[in-house]
């Protein structure tokens, strides 16, 4: 059960009840996080920037997303982008919002892909890439409702060659995972 449906299904609950099953269940969450367990700090993480069963503190969210990242944690990763994209908790670094989009997109996260082919066609934090972008693009289409519209519209300014290269791009990096 996620952590939403978890605290959304404490709102049939009485007031008092609410309170005391949301805190236990973070209760409990914190202690798989402390212990080090990615998944745990990722959904905390999430309770934290959205205020599920505790306040929002978009700091104490950084920290436990930052946390499951260095883990590995994919999803945790796009939200520290997204994160460091933005400047809410963290000082707004885009150089640190595509490396950590970057490694994201690299475990195949088509959010991720999407976001790390939006910033190389605007060139926010990286050098602006069409390339680049299309080919994020065309890996975060397969996984990411709209993201064909993105790299279409980013098509639009490449010569053919240039599409040529980003499929490519693309194709070799599918085979390089085993995708």
């Amino acid at each position: 059960m996620s952590l939403t449906v978890a605290v959304v299904a404490l709102l049939g609950a009485s007031a008092s009840a609410q309170t005391s099953d949301a805190a236990s269940f973070v209760r409990h969450l914190r202690a798989f996080a402390e212990k080090g367990q990615a998944d745990s700090q990722y959904k905390l993480g999430i309770a934290y920037d959205e205020g599920l069963g505790v306040p929002k503190d978009h700091p104490e969210a950084f920290k436990w997303f930052r946390l499951a990242a260095e883990q590995g944690h994919a999803h945790s990763q796009f939200r520290l982008g997204d994160m460091y994209k933005s400047g809410e908790g963290i000082a707004k670094s885009e150089p640190e919002a595509v490396n950590w989009f970057r490694k994201a997109a690299e475990q195949g996260l088509a959010n991720a892909q999407g976001m790390l082919g939006i910033l190389y066609a605007k060139g926010q934090g990286v050098q602006r890439n069409y390339v680049l972008a299309y080919m994020w693009l065309s890996l975060a289409s397969e996984g990411r409702q709209g993201a064909a519209q993105y790299r279409d519209a980013v098509g639009a300014w490449m010569t053919a060659a240039q599409i040529a290269e980003a499929q490519k791009l693309a194709r070799d990096w599918k085979a390089a995972k085993g995708r």
